[in-house]
């Protein structure tokens, strides 16, 4: 063997001459514990490996979870959007059909027929009517009826049972807009119970429904909402002091926007049924100027008698003055049946000339 070569003998290698290699000194056992750069240099190499893995890994699940997300997204976006769609399409065809009710509705009051709208009623009031149909429908009963019959007859309308539907419906309704305010509106619970003033009809469980809504009617209605609710209570011998203090709470806004004629009939009301409130008659006499400048015949009569009988002349003793003085100066005349509500209202305690 040459100088380069050795002899192998167990673990242990030798050279020819004798002398032992330097890697020979390591035992094969310590090889995998030892320190060395080359070693150090492998498991560092390892060790990024790894960690370039979990690196991926991780990327990888992040994004399967981005992508899960938007497709979950995605998907919300799309059945939001159907229902969306869907509610707009119902909608639609609700505005349709009540368009509908309202056009057979505005035929039938040109031509009168108040047997057609009952049956009309019956027939859409599952699906399609709403609270501006049925203030038409008893817009329309309360001018044909009276009209047509004599108030004796107004029995036969309640009698009906497709009135007594009507009836029961819009009844209903006042329950729901306890929960849903918004499903009757001011203005159409004024033209309903209008309605029924003028037929004489009288249903109390209808105007007690009606003196639940008390505070909305003062204080969303306007002046001719108002008079229309009170006027029909005074005709029909209904009287609710919660709703007429209600009223009378909103005097100041009452008299200050209320047109002349609604200021009459509200105190012709409460003068009516009995109803004290200094405040009301002292507001609407406040408004003297405006109110004998367009005042007609009928509500001179009226005004004069509310104060009268109410026991508010001191109270209104500026307006009841000039009231009187544009009658006496010719500027109106009073009709027998006129001057004889007024002097019999006691008016004559102020102007011993109607005595």
């Amino acid at each position: 063997m040459s100088h380069n070569q050795s002899a192998h003998f167990g673990s242990w290698d030798f050279w020819i001459d004798g002398t032992q290699p330097f890697y020979d000194y390591i035992d094969n056992n310590d090889i995998n514990n030892f320190n060395s750069p080359i070693n150090n240099f492998g498991y560092h190499q390892h060790g990024q490996q790894q960690q370039y893995q979990q690196q991926q890994q991780y990327q990888q699940q992040q994004y399967r979870q981005q992508q899960c997300q938007q497709q979950q997204q995605f998907q919300f976006q799309q059945q939001q959007y159907q229902q969306q769609l869907q509610k707009q399409q119902q909608e639609q065809q609700q505005r349709d059909e009540e368009n509908k009710l309202s056009n057979a509705i505005s035929n039938m009051q040109k031509r009168q027929d108040t047997n057609g709208i009952l049956t009309l009623f019956t027939m859409n009031a599952k699906k399609t009517v709403n609270a501006v149909h049925l203030a038409q429908i008893y817009n329309l009963l309360a001018r044909g009826e009276v009209r047509n019959i004599a108030d004796a007859d107004a029995t036969k309308l309640q009698s009906d049972e497709r009135f007594q539907s009507l009836l029961q419906f819009t009844i209903n309704k006042f329950t729901v807009q306890q929960n849903k305010p918004h499903w009757f509106g001011v203005r159409e619970i004024a033209t309903i119970t209008h309605s029924l003033g003028k037929l004489k009809i009288f249903d109390e469980r209808f105007f007690t429904q009606i003196v639940k809504l008390s505070d909305s009617i003062a204080t969303v209605g306007d002046s001719q909402d108002i008079s229309n609710i009170v006027w029909s209570c005074a005709t029909v011998g209904w009287k609710s002091v919660e709703l007429f203090q209600a009223v009378a709470a909103e005097h100041r806004r009452i008299a200050k926007t209320g047109d002349v004629q609604d200021l009459c009939t509200i105190c012709w009301a409460f003068a009516k049924l009995g109803c004290n409130s200094d405040a009301l008659f002292r507001s609407v006499a406040g408004q003297q100027k405006r109110i004998v400048r367009i005042i007609n015949l009928q509500d001179v009569a009226n005004t004069l008698w509310s104060f009268a009988a109410a026991g508010k002349l001191e109270e209104g003793r500026g307006l009841v003055e000039k009231l009187w003085k544009k009658a006496c100066d010719g500027q109106l005349q009073l009709n027998d049946e006129s001057l004889k509500q007024v002097s019999g209202s006691g008016y004559r305690r102020l102007h011993p000339l109607l005595a």
